[in-house]
């Protein structure tokens, strides 16, 4: 078999390296490392191969591909050893220098500083050195700009991703101006990672914050809004269901507006206490507005109300305690308002409103108190009579008293007895 010395290549087929981020910053480096000019090289123009015939072809072939074989092997171990050996000590390096060091010092003054010398010619442990120096650099740059913006938000997410950036790019450019690289390509690897992984954080925290301040706002708004219908309770239970309809517009804007659910259930809780504790509305009444009032959606779909969510039993023995309070209230106001009237028509009218509204219960229970009513305003009337009685006997006595001091003065002077009126 004839063999052409030319087709001889050594290619490693088998236990090849796998080209890595540190490989190839290795290999982009070596490409600039200065070399020796070339050596010797023959110039045979116009002198063709010869072809070699040998009873030994096959033999020579194999081993030819066993030594490059062998060849490849061995390369790729000695390779795989000092990437090993260089990640090992360029983080033993990055972990004993100061943080000062590490922005101000290359990979190489590094390990002249810390006694790393040994291991310096091993590329790998300059390229690993610099990625390592420049992912903590990213991070140290994403300090700085979480410290100059703190007080400072952006008015939007576009303006945060651009500072962001500005200030990243700014950084690098200074570090490349003071305290250049060995390798900077390795060096702008870890850079570039750091960055891109601290961007995405900018941007999810910004968003965070965002939704933080929509959160707080939403909340705050929803619970003066339903605050205002637990103040305004007692004229807008006058109309049917506008109650429920209320409560629902709210709490249909907290949806829309994402609202976390436990803060919407927060809301819900806070108002139905609020609104059972002004004694306003009977369990009758409650009850459909906890029905009605739709607060979340189920997985399947389904809304999820008031009375789903809440302890309707706690709910209902709560309000005919407050309902309980208020009608007492309600009644020792209605006769301290009145007692002091002239006449029982105004006491009269109330009454005759609270019918008009349907307020049944409030209406008898006042209707009930009439007879007192007017009887306090009877004894109301006596008193100031006898109060007026008092004050008009007390000033005729007076006016008939010094009525008589001057008859006694007068009298004395007429007899020429010295007098005078105290």
């Amino acid at each position: 078999m004839a063999i052409s010395i030319h087709s001889i290549n050594l290619v490693y087929k088998e236990g090849s390296i796998i080209p890595t981020d540190i490989s190839n910053a290795v290999g982009t480096a070596r490409q600039f490392t200065p070399r020796p000019d070339a050596g010797h090289v023959g110039n045979y123009q116009g002198v063709s191969p010869t072809q070699v015939q040998s009873s030994t072809d096959m033999s020579l072939a194999d081993s030819l591909g066993k030594l490059q074989n062998a060849l490849g092997s061995y390369y790729v171990a000695h390779e795989q050893r000092m990437d090993e050996q260089g990640l090992d000590m360029a983080q033993r390096l990055i972990n004993s220098e100061t943080p000062e060091d590490v922005k101000n010092l290359s990979a190489l003054d590094a390990a002249q500083t810390y006694g790393y010398m040994n291991v310096a010619d091993n590329p790998y442990f300059r390229a690993h050195a610099e990625k390592l120096r420049g992912a903590y650099l990213s991070t140290e740059a994403k300090r700085e700009y979480d410290e100059t913006y703190a007080n400072t938000p952006a008015k939007s997410l576009a303006e945060e991703q651009k500072r962001y950036v500005d200030f990243m790019k700014s950084y690098q450019d200074k570090t490349y101006e003071q305290h250049e690289p060995t390798n900077k390509v390795a060096f702008g690897m870890g850079w570039s990672d750091g960055v891109s992984t601290n961007a995405a954080l900018v941007a999810n925290n910004y968003v965070n914050k965002e939704i933080d301040t929509d959160a707080k706002v939403t909340y705050a708004e929803s619970k003066a809004q339903l605050g205002q219908l637990v103040q305004d309770s007692f004229n807008i239970l006058q109309e049917k269901d506008k109650m429920t309809n209320s409560a629902n517009a709210i709490f249909n804007n907290t949806k829309l507006m994402g609202l976390d659910p436990q803060l919407r259930l927060q809301l819900a809780s806070d108002f139905v206490n609020q609104m059972v504790s002004t004694g306003h509305m009977t369990w009758e009444q409650i009850e459909p507005m906890l029905h009605g009032v739709k607060i979340g959606t189920r997985l399947n779909g389904e809304q999820q109300s008031l009375y789903d969510i809440l302890d309707p039993q706690g709910i209902k023995t709560a309000a005919f305690n407050y309902r309980k309070q208020f009608l007492t209230k309600f009644q020792y106001d209605f006769s301290q308002k009145h007692k002091g009237d002239p006449n029982p028509d105004k006491a009269f009218k109330e009454v005759d409103d609270l019918k008009a509204q349907g307020k049944f219960e409030e209406a008898e229970l006042l209707a009930k108190q009439m007879p007192a009513v007017i009887s306090a305003q009877e004894a109301e009337k006596q008193r100031k009579a006898a109060a007026l009685a008092a004050q008009s006997k007390k000033s005729l006595k007076k006016t008939v008293s010094a009525s008589r001091l001057r008859q006694d003065f007068d009298k004395k002077k007429k007899n020429g007895t010295s007098a005078t009126i105290p």
